[in-house]
């Protein structure tokens, strides 16, 4: 059991009576708190109940609701505390579409809405400069229309995919890429056990 000190105790019981939890939504917390790496997250900030209490409404799984790391990139997509990625590497100068703006690594509160509320799985960057040096490797491959790139396992850290319908978070297995003039109009990760795969590319190191 994680014990909170008498700062973060005053300061969740604050928190608390400004989110006016009801009895059920109490007793969810209470459940959660036994999670030790959940429970040290709230010790540390307990202003990240606000996002808990929005994950619980979207009704994510339980694995997402109380992933710490997850709690605080949706908190702080949700006070915008990041900006949009804008190509500085080796897509500097290159036509990106809204590779950033929808899939860009800030963005992770309006991709979890969209999957969870919408038909569509959406795939989110989560290393943006990472994606620049992989995205421009491969436009070569793009002269036939759109392509999906497989993936190796050592890259898969580089985004991941939001479920449609359950906001269930999934590795990537892909990145799509869609063309659009010298660049693309839009690039971001796929799983391919939830989306039909466009033609293949062939991944390069």
């Amino acid at each position: 059991m994680v014990k909170f000190s008498k700062e973060a105790t005053e300061w969740l019981v604050d928190v608390l009576k400004r989110l006016d939890l009801d009895a059920a939504q109490l007793q969810k917390l209470s459940d959660d708190l036994t999670d030790k790496e959940f429970a040290e997250a709230i010790a540390e900030n307990p202003e990240l109940v606000e996002s808990w209490k929005e994950l619980d409404k979207l009704g994510v799984y339980d694995a997402v609701r109380k992933n710490p790391e997850f709690l605080k990139q949706f908190d702080a997509s949700s006070r915008k505390l990041y900006s949009t990625h804008t190509p500085s590497g080796a897509m500097k100068g290159i036509a990106i579409g809204h590779t950033y703006t929808k899939h860009g690594s800030h963005n992770t509160k309006t991709l979890i809405y969209q999957a969870k509320n919408g038909t569509t799985p959406q795939g989110q960057w989560l290393d943006d400069l990472a994606a620049e040096d992989l995205i421009s490797k491969h436009l070569d491959q793009l002269g036939q229309g759109a392509r999906d790139i497989p993936i190796p396992d050592n890259m898969k850290g580089i985004g991941r995919i939001f479920e449609n319908g359950t906001g269930k978070i999934l590795e990537p297995t892909h990145i799509r890429l869609v063309p659009s003039g010298s660049g693309v109009s839009t690039a971001y990760p796929i799983n391919e056990t939830i989306e039909s795969l466009r033609p293949l590319g062939v991944y390069k190191p």
